[in-house]
């Protein structure tokens, strides 16, 4: 999109920093737009347009529901595109944006994720946690892996493994316990439970 100008810093009630806006012109639909500075110079549309080649190719929709892969692609738009979404905080929150090739194009983004072992039970995740949704950063793995990855996982393999040593011998609640890590009881429940990090000892 062209940069008509550059606006003001703003934190959003989601965002934990602020970011720089800009006021932009979209050649698609004609209008002016408030977006990151970012991701304005970097989106050849404001979201108006639509790829009409998910129709013509027939990849949305496999027995008249949305093809898995038309989800995982709307999702992704949504967690970069949407503030309103429960998780935009952590994505375009923060700057992260999807790239040109698959910001209007399924069909682009099916192929890709064809071509890079896409499977029903993985998840996409970005390579760089602070880098944008595009085929070079981008792979498929499982949601185990992809909650490690993330900025909400708060502890590291060595923090796991020691959590598990000294859990049984402090007598104390997942609660009591959970405040030494500045993580929720819950989370301290699953690690020892091995519901989540199952592959540290």
């Amino acid at each position: 999109m062209d940069l008509i100008k550059i606006l003001d810093m703003r934190k959003t009630e989601t965002a934990s920093r602020s970011f720089r806006w800009g006021l932009f012109y979209c050649p698609t639909c004609k209008k002016k737009v408030e977006k990151y500075l970012a991701n304005g110079k970097k989106d050849k549309s404001c979201g108006c347009a639509r790829s009409v080649s998910t129709t013509t190719h027939g990849l949305s929709l496999v027995n008249g529901k949305h093809h898995p892969l038309f989800v995982v692609w709307g999702l992704m738009k949504q967690r970069c595109y949407n503030p309103k979404g429960s998780h935009y905080y952590r994505y375009g929150g923060r700057g992260i944006s999807v790239c040109g090739e698959w910001l209007n194009n399924f069909t682009s983004f099916y192929h890709w994720a064809i071509e890079n072992g896409w499977k029903k039970e993985l998840t996409i995740d970005r390579k760089d946690n602070d880098g944008n949704y595009e085929p070079g950063n981008c792979r498929f793995i499982t949601n185990q892996l992809n909650t490690q990855n993330g900025t909400v996982a708060k502890l590291n393999a060595k923090q796991v493994a020691k959590i598990r040593n000294e859990y049984s011998a402090s007598g104390e609640t997942y609660k009591e316990f959970a405040k030494k890590y500045n993580v929720t009881g819950a989370t301290i429940s699953n690690i020892i439970r091995y519901k989540t990090w199952d592959n540290i000892y």
